[in-house]
């Protein structure tokens, strides 16, 4: 019988989902120097201050590590999106996603990965985009069907798409600003 009290397995959960956390900025942390190629489990180790068998505890492999990485980038996305929702009313839903997807792009610490492996890069945000835009287009639809008298000319899943690849243009082609990003985004909105 464990004579673990339940506040010590909550503490422990805390502490393994802090490690893992740790992990996976490592991670980002380490592309972002060495971009995907030259990434190695033992630099991410030395990054997160952990041992590598500590790290092959977490992520037995290099490319399960970078499935983590991605689904928590996606995690991140999904909670901040509806962090962002939260107490905004109908009216300012739309525009209120918009500045999220601004801001999350702006503090993504992968962008520099574009210019060391371009190749990578695109093949993970191929991946993302089918789930950003659905999670847009679930937004979208909801935010259309809950104003009075409105008819969309496009369906939700098209105006997500062309948000998200909006927003994919500047984070792959440097040059534009924040503001210059949420200006092209109201005016996709407002074109369909």
């Amino acid at each position: 019988m464990s004579t673990a009290s339940p506040d010590s397995s909550a503490e422990r959960f805390g502490a393994v989902e802090a490690t893992r956390l740790r992990l996976l900025d490592a991670t980002v942390d380490a592309l972002s120097r060495f971009g995907e190629r030259k990434l190695n489990m033992s630099a991410v180790a030395s990054l997160a201050g952990v041992s590598r068998p500590t790290l092959y505890r977490y992520f037995p492999s290099k490319p399960e590590l970078l499935n983590a990485l991605a689904e928590h980038q996606q995690c991140r996305f999904d909670a901040g999106l509806a962090e962002t929702l939260r107490g905004v009313g109908r009216e300012e839903q739309i525009d209120a996603v918009l500045r999220f997807v601004v801001r999350f792009q702006a503090d993504d610490r992968t962008r520099r990965l574009v210019d060391i492996e371009p190749a990578w890069v695109l093949e993970r945000l191929a991946r993302m985009l089918p789930t950003q835009r659905a999670s847009l287009a679930r937004l979208l639809a909801d935010n259309v069907e809950h104003s009075e008298g409105a008819r969309p000319t496009r369906d939700p899943e098209e105006v997500a798409d062309l948000i998200v690849r909006t927003a994919l243009s500047y984070f792959l082609i440097p040059g534009g600003d924040e503001t210059q990003l949420l200006r092209a985004l109201r005016a996709v909105v407002r074109i369909v």
